[in-house]
């Protein structure tokens, strides 16, 4: 999820849905927010993952890294541990 703001609708209903997707091991998800976005509400979307600040607008470099990321999903078992590529040279974690 990548936004530059925050949320205009009541976004707690959604956020309780992707929370228990987190825990059943149904969902990942990344939280990517630019120099506006509110890192209070993505970080209660995405717990326990931090969200990530976009450093510049790398965004090009952000789809490369998820891109290259996610490979290995396509070829992976449901239900298994994935790595995924720990360098990230576009953003920060946990603003």
């Amino acid at each position: 999820m990548v936004t530059d703001g925050a949320p205009t609708d009541d976004w707690k209903m959604g956020c309780d849905l992707v929370q228990s997707e987190i825990v059943r091991g149904g969902l990942e998800l990344f939280s990517i927010g630019t120099d506006n976005a509110d890192f209070n509400v993505l970080a209660a979307i995405s717990y326990p993952r931090p969200p990530i600040h976009l450093r510049g607008a790398k965004y090009r470099d952000m789809f490369l890294w998820l891109s290259q990321s996610l490979k290995p999903v396509s070829r992976g078992v449901p239900s298994s541990s994935i790595p995924l590529r720990p360098e990230i040279d576009w953003g920060e974690a946990g603003k």
